[in-house]
């Protein structure tokens, strides 16, 4: 198992820089919104095409359905021409919160391409295939000095509480090795806030940490983002921030107790999320209680979380999702910039 790794940003520059000096798959999902062929765009743009190239498609559902197909098909058809190579294909739907379906599609495509670099764009993936990959990486299977993660952010979320499809199911999913639950009483929680409300409290409702942090994430340039995730989250979070946890019995006699915590992070900024996630860590690790994530907030901070909880083998850490039944075709719309990382060890 590769030890204590985290992400790291890097610069357009220099990740396009390392995709001209050695041949690279690409690897992406078809989605109805605008952001997921925003990289294909600039692969064209900057003159850089895939050797070989897989974009995975879900069985989700989104309304209105005949939109929904059309912007798929208008943008696998993007997908195709933009990236302009011979090995462009389109995988089978995939079921988007299943753990097996994507490891045995990367492990299949990691034996294609052992020889490639890898350029993997997870705006459009589940969070439940972002800890896949979090996994594989922690694991050793997906070497991560051979891969470049992307995000992209887009114009403006059009998220709204009476856009709400319902909710199918929630999930509770192994992030590390340890995949037993226990101590659940002496649970730590990583609230990444987003903005939808409603997918946090059902969340909450399944289980709730008296001891945590709640990070809300900035996006530079974009205060509106943070200002509406904390109006959302507003009743949420007051509540968190009056519950108390004792450790021990000595620091309950004592009248010491652990409560959830507050902070702000921008989205690609992971050395204060370490900041704010290793402290947490800590405390876990001597209470030998879970970390339980609850990953609604940018994907790239899901993203780093999961690395860091998958590689600290130690750590009993989880993550808790709601399963949608549908998606509104007007979630998201736009785009506005494009983040690239990379995975390295952590200092």
């Amino acid at each position: 198992m590769n030890a204590f790794l985290e992400l790291k940003a890097a610069t357009e520059h220099e990740s396009l820089a390392k995709l001209r000096n050695r041949p690279f798959a690409f690897l992406g999902v078809l989605s109805f919104e605008d952001r997921c062929v925003a990289v294909a765009n600039i692969l064209k743009r900057e003159g850089l095409s895939p050797t070989q190239a897989c974009v995975t498609s879900y069985q989700t559902r989104a309304v209105p359905e005949d939109l929904d197909s059309v912007l798929r098909a208008r943008n696998f058809g993007l997908f195709a021409l933009d990236l302009s190579c011979e090995g462009c294909r389109q995988s089978c739907p995939l079921s988007p919160y299943s753990w097996n379906a994507l490891r045995e599609q990367m492990l299949g495509l990691l034996f294609k391409w052992k020889d490639l670099d890898l350029l993997i764009d997870i705006t459009c993936m589940t969070r439940i295939h972002l800890f896949v990959l979090s996994s594989l990486i922690a694991n050793g299977e997906l070497p991560h000095e051979r891969v470049t993660f992307v995000y992209t952010s887009p114009q403006s979320y059009n998220v709204d509480g009476n856009d709400s499809l319902g909710w199918r199911d929630t999930i509770l999913v192994p992030i590390g090795k340890n995949r037993v639950f226990r101590r659940e009483g002496h649970a730590r929680g990583i609230v990444l806030a987003g903005h939808d409300s409603e997918r946090i409290g059902v969340a909450l409702c399944e289980l709730e940490p008296a001891s945590g942090v709640l990070l809300f994430a900035n996006t530079p340039r974009r205060p509106d983002f943070l200002q509406r995730s904390r109006e959302v989250i507003r009743p949420i979070s007051k509540r968190l921030l009056t519950l108390r946890m004792p450790r021990q019995k000595e620091n309950v006699i004592q009248g010491m107790y652990d409560s959830w915590l507050e902070g702000v992070v921008d989205i690609a900024d992971f050395e204060e999320l370490s900041r704010h996630l290793l402290p947490q860590i800590e405390d876990a690790r001597k209470d030998k209680g879970p970390i339980i994530l609850f990953p609604f907030g940018p994907k790239s901070l899901s993203m780093a979380c999961g690395i860091v909880l998958a590689s600290t083998p130690d750590i009993n850490s989880w993550a808790i999702y709601p399963i949608p039944d549908g998606y509104p075709v007007s979630y998201s719309s736009g785009i506005s910039k494009i983040h690239f990382f990379a995975v390295a060890p952590r200092n």
